[in-house]
């Protein structure tokens, strides 16, 4: 079974979004992207169940990195912690397959993001080998994009990895949060 490189998650994810002021990373695991996007100056926030991702994991991602990033723990499906309209994008990478609720969760970013703030989801795609590996189950492209749709966003751009089920997707967030 092939993987994804963790080290092509975070360029695509600096190239999608480098544009940006601020990012909250949800699912963020052992803080690796939120240490990228502080790399490049960018304040960066992450959050993850789990109690140790944040904690212990994170304080080594962000040893060598400037002070730009943190990550704590919350649950995607309620960021209740975090102000409404306050970052300039949100991050899902490999996470959304792990959501109960999905669509919720994918509500609840698009309340803590600004006004055309964007949502990046990075995971895998139906037939991969995880499915069968590990009993997970993973959406299709056209789900994770009508899922997208559903709370409230504009998918921009899809770009599936070739060789791989995996996929990328950009979207905008064409409404504020209801």
């Amino acid at each position: 079974m092939s993987d994804v490189d963790q080290d092509l998650i975070n360029n695509t994810a600096i190239g999608l979004l480098r544009r940006v002021g601020s990012v909250l990373d949800v699912g963020c695991g052992d803080g690796s992207l939120v240490a990228h996007f502080s790399r490049f100056g960018i304040h960066a926030v992450g959050v993850d169940t789990s109690p140790r991702a944040p904690a212990i994991k994170t304080r080594q991602a962000m040893a060598r990195v400037p002070r730009t990033g943190s990550c704590e723990k919350a649950d995607a499906h309620d960021l209740s912690g975090i102000e409404s309209e306050s970052f300039d994008a949100v991050t899902m990478v490999r996470t959304l397959h792990e959501l109960s609720d999905p669509v919720r969760a994918l509500k609840e970013a698009r309340r803590v993001l600004k006004k055309g703030g964007l949502l990046l989801i990075a995971d895998f795609l139906r037939g991969h080998a995880g499915e069968r590996m590990w009993g997970e189950r993973y959406s299709s492209l056209d789900e994770i994009v009508e899922m997208a749709s559903r709370a409230g966003f504009e998918v921009v751009l899809t770009r599936r990895l070739p060789g791989e089920q995996f996929a990328f997707v950009l979207a905008k967030s064409t409404q504020t949060y209801d």
